[in-house]
């Protein structure tokens, strides 16, 4: 046989010798694979737990793991946390650094900002929490909830970690329903030159859930509504009217105008239209003018608890149709109070079904000067 054939056979004997070597690693037992593989540690099979392992064994399991793969940044991790449960901080300490001086990846430094949020040292604190900022590119709020438990103040927030954070930020402030730091942070985004708008009204809509007039008020004014709240589509966002569902009443929006088509089997007390309004807690009078054609039968408007018809002296064109005062609420705190603008149908008795369109535009709550 020439050299180039014990070439071949020897390649050949070699490549059968090392596939069968992979596939007994596959099918065999962790002892057995070991035995065949030869004495160098497996990283797949040296990390495995054992079904009752204590804390040495668990550590001695992470060091062969590490030995086999020093680059096996969750089980660097892993070990510093179990010296760290074991009470041995230091030791933890040396692990979770050299973790983050192998691994320049987000759950290294996330892990480092847990373990100074829980040893309460803020520098460190701060330092790790500003590198998982830096490297994420998720979701970075679990780490401003623990920011938050060390100091709730935006802006002392927004300085350590970023202006990048300002936005997840007022969600965590509206998670942990604090409506008066949402509103600093509001301030501060409202500064910026491309502030997001639809962030603003939400947070408008939410400061007016909460009864917090003259704050929504702040951020309304801000997003420089237009004079006729009809202009809008009626979503019920921010200070806009919300138009109400009802079984046989159909709505149509228009810029400036909403078309109700009753069909005659609509319920006989039904909501149409609401809309918050901010008004002074001191007494104050208002005019209410609109446009409207079509039957107006049983439709009332209110704003509070003051209820009026709304065909009374009315006419198809803008005008003065209703002035009216609204009674001081002494119980608001604060200058401002969120007073509900209605309007409904209710069916006088023995009225039959209103049927037909009734247009309604051009609709203004105006404030009288005392």
């Amino acid at each position: 046989m020439n050299t180039l054939s014990w070439t071949a056979a020897a390649f050949f004997l070699y490549a059968a010798s090392a596939a069968v070597r992979l596939i007994t690693a596959e099918i065999a037992p962790a002892g057995e694979a070991q035995r065949w593989l030869g004495s160098a540690p497996n990283a797949e099979y040296e990390t495995e737990p054992t079904a009752e392992e204590d804390a040495l064994q668990k550590a001695a399991r992470l060091k062969r793991a590490l030995t086999a793969n020093p680059r096996k940044t969750w089980a660097r991790i892993e070990l510093g946390l179990l010296w760290e449960s074991e009470g041995k901080t230091e030791k933890a300490e040396d692990c979770l650094l050299e973790a983050a001086r192998t691994d320049h990846q987000q759950l290294a430094a996330w892990t480092l900002a847990n373990f100074y949020f829980r040893h309460e040292k803020q520098d460190d604190f701060w330092h790790w929490a500003r590198e998982t900022v830096r490297l994420n590119f998720d979701d970075v709020r679990p780490l401003l909830r623990l920011a938050y438990a060390v100091d709730p103040d935006p802006r002392f927030l927004v300085g350590r970690l970023g202006e990048g954070v300002a936005y997840p930020l007022l969600d965590v402030l509206l998670e942990k329903d604090r409506m008066d730091k949402s509103q600093e942070l509001a301030r501060m985004l409202m500064a910026r030159p491309a502030a997001r708008r639809e962030t603003i009204l939400d947070l408008s809509t939410r400061q007016i859930a909460h009864r917090n007039a003259s704050w929504a008020l702040e951020l309304w004014n801000w997003l420089g509504p237009p004079a006729d709240p009809l202009a809008r589509p009626p979503d019920g966002q921010g200070f806009r009217p919300r138009l109400e569902t009802n079984p046989g009443v159909q709505t149509e929006w228009t810029p400036g105008r909403i078309v109700f088509r009753f069909d005659g089997t609509e319920s006989d007390t039904l909501p149409l239209l609401e809309q918050a309004v901010a008004a002074p807690a001191s007494a104050v009078r208002y005019r209410l003018l609109f446009e409207f054609s079509g039957p107006t039968e049983g439709l009332d408007f209110s704003l509070g608890s003051r209820v009026r018809p709304l065909g009374r002296g009315a006419r198809p064109a803008p005008g003065p149709l209703v002035s009216f005062s609204l009674p001081a609420d002494h119980s608001t705190l604060g200058p401002m109070r969120i007073v509900p603008f209605r309007l409904y149908y209710r069916r006088t008795p023995g009225v039959p079904p209103l049927q037909g369109e009734l247009t309604l535009g051009h609709l203004q709550l105006i404030q009288e000067e005392p």
